[in-house]
């Protein structure tokens, strides 16, 4: 079998069945182009958006828990609250119990952000323990003890 013509958005070119890029008779232009990796701004696009359905997910499920309670919050009615469908959902997380434990997750990394804010905004060490104290004071009351609750006595369980 000999080459084959071919045209493209490109223009012509040839297709040999011996071509090979460990034998260098692919053309440059078509060597580029498969061996150009993709471009790192589509990868950051897709994690992007995963990032932001996750985020609304665990957002709408934590509005959900605390206006109905635990118990009464379902994987479909999230998917519904949230824009996307269940089986996408179910991609995302397996259950509600995953998600609220990506929230607590999240709450925890920001709490422990503001203590490092804390810390760092003062350097005399016995200052630096009182800010840490206060704020972390600050964190507990407004996290309103949900240690107290269904959902903490769920995130905590395995403590």
């Amino acid at each position: 079998m000999g080459p084959r013509q071919s045209s493209g958005a490109s223009g012509s070119f040839e297709i040999s069945d011996t071509s090979c890029l460990c034998r260098g008779s692919m053309s440059p232009l078509w060597a580029r182009r498969i061996l150009t990796p993709v471009p790192r701004l589509w990868k950051e696009t897709i994690e992007t958006h995963r990032r932001a359905v996750s985020e609304k997910v665990v957002d709408v499920a934590a509005a959900l828990v605390e206006a109905k309670g635990l118990r009464s919050v379902t994987m479909s009615e999230i998917a519904e609250r949230t824009g996307v469908g269940r089986a996408t959902l179910y991609k995302y997380f397996p259950d509600v119990e995953s998600i609220l434990r990506a929230w607590h997750e999240r709450q925890v990394a920001q709490h422990l952000e503001q203590l490092a804010a804390a810390r760092d905004r003062v350097h005399e060490p016995a200052g630096r323990l009182r800010t840490v104290l206060a704020t972390f004071a600050t964190i507990a009351q407004e996290s309103h003890g949900h240690s107290d609750t269904e959902l903490g006595a769920l995130l905590h369980r395995d403590h």
